[in-house]
Formats: structure tokens, C-alpha cells, sequence
């Protein structure tokens, strides 16, 4: 009755510590109050992607990987320092609700974030299944074959950067050469390859019993 204490700003009270008639020290903590109506979602980012991060373009969030988009907006801020630990850094993001409403992310959920990064320009997106080591082989049209067969040469390109499905290659390979992405553990350089176009390959046929 002596003592009122008021909370920082306007919120719920999520979680209660007291009860009438307790007794506290000072710094006790007394309640856990929450804003609905904006939240910073904080987003852990691969340490190697420092740097990377479009400040200027929007991020989208998903409450589920199939779910739809429940908000887009700028990075607020980024953590300066990569954690040593699991070696990843933070973005941060201000997620507020319309006119005064609850935020479309609830405290405490998590999220599916797609962040804008650095634009590659100049680079070729080739799929990492494609590369044995360093090395890619292409398919090279033999003269005097008329186009049915191909002859296997090996490129070791220039990569620029590694992403978890395709590498971005900057070198080493021309545009409109045939990379070969399939059975690369029987071929070598010289080989020869029978190049067939993707509409000639026909549906294996399936040869089982049929049950009513």
C-alpha cells in the first residue's frame, strides 16, 4: 500500500514473481512484462556470411518453412562480433503490429527468416554435385561426329563462393559449355560420351504385378 511500482512501458504481464504481502529485496524481479505490439526477432547467421547482409532491402518472415509471409521489413541492426563459440552473428529485426495490434510474430516463436544478401554478379550458378575436387568435366562436340558424340574435357574453375547446393563460379568455364553432372565416377579426360536430348530419354518401364 506504501509502494507503486510502474512497469517501463506499456505491456501484458507474462509471468508473475510476487504476492500481496511478500516481501522483496531490492533488485528482485518482480514481473515479466511484454509488449505485443512489437518484437525483435533476433536471426543467428553463419559467421562466413559477415558482411553479406543487405541493409537496405527487406527480409521476409515465416511462422513455418510452408507457411505464408507474416512480415517484411529492414534489418534493424547487426551484431558487430562473430560469436567464437558457434561461430555465427546476429541480425535483428523491429516487428511491430499494425496500428497499436499484437505483432504477427508472438514472443517467444520461432522463425523461418529470408534475408536479401550481396548481389554475385558475372557468375555462373553450377550444382556442387557436378564438381569432383577442384574439377568439372564438360562435354566438347567431337568433329566429324555430327553432334552425337561428345568428347570429355576437365576444367578447374575459378569458385567464388560455395553455397550449400550450387557454387558460384567466376572462371575457368564458358557460358554455353555442357557440364556434365551424372556419372562422373566413369568418365576421365578423353572420353566419349553420347549426348541425347532430354525430350529423346524415355520413362523406364516398371514391370511388377497389378493387384484390384
Amino acid at each position: 500500500a506504501r509502494t507503486v511500482v510502474r512497469a517501463p512501458f506499456r505491456g501484458r504481464v507474462e509471468s508473475r514473481r510476487v504476492e500481496p504481502g511478500g516481501r522483496v529485496a531490492p533488485g528482485a524481479l518482480l514481473f515479466t512484462i511484454v509488449d505485443p505490439t512489437r518484437v525483435e526477432v533476433s536471426v543467428a547467421l553463419a559467421g562466413s556470411r559477415f558482411g553479406e547482409v543487405d541493409e537496405t532491402g527487406d527480409a521476409d518472415l515465416r511462422l513455418r518453412e510452408d507457411g505464408p509471409s507474416v512480415w517484411s521489413g529492414p534489418v534493424t541492426r547487426i551484431s558487430p562480433v562473430v560469436d567464437p563459440l558457434d561461430r555465427t552473428f546476429f541480425a535483428y529485426f523491429e516487428v511491430d503490429g499494425p496500428a497499436g495490434a499484437a505483432a504477427p510474430v508472438p514472443p517467444g516463436a520461432f522463425v523461418v527468416a529470408r534475408i536479401p544478401g550481396r548481389r554475385h554478379a558475372g557468375v555462373m550458378a553450377v550444382p556442387r554435385t557436378a564438381f569432383v575436387g577442384d574439377r568439372l568435366f564438360v562435354a566438347e562436340d567431337e568433329p566429324g561426329a555430327g553432334g552425337d558424340t561428345a568428347v570429355v574435357k576437365v576444367r578447374k574453375p575459378s569458385v567464388r563462393r560455395w553455397l550449400s547446393d550450387v557454387a558460384l563460379v567466376d572462371g575457368g568455364v564458358t557460358e554455353g559449355e555442357r557440364i556434365v553432372v551424372t556419372n562422373l565416377e566413369q568418365l576421365a579426360a578423353g572420353s566419349r560420351v553420347r549426348v541425347v536430348p532430354e525430350e529423346a530419354i524415355e520413362a523406364p518401364t516398371t514391370v511388377g504385378e497389378e493387384s484390384e
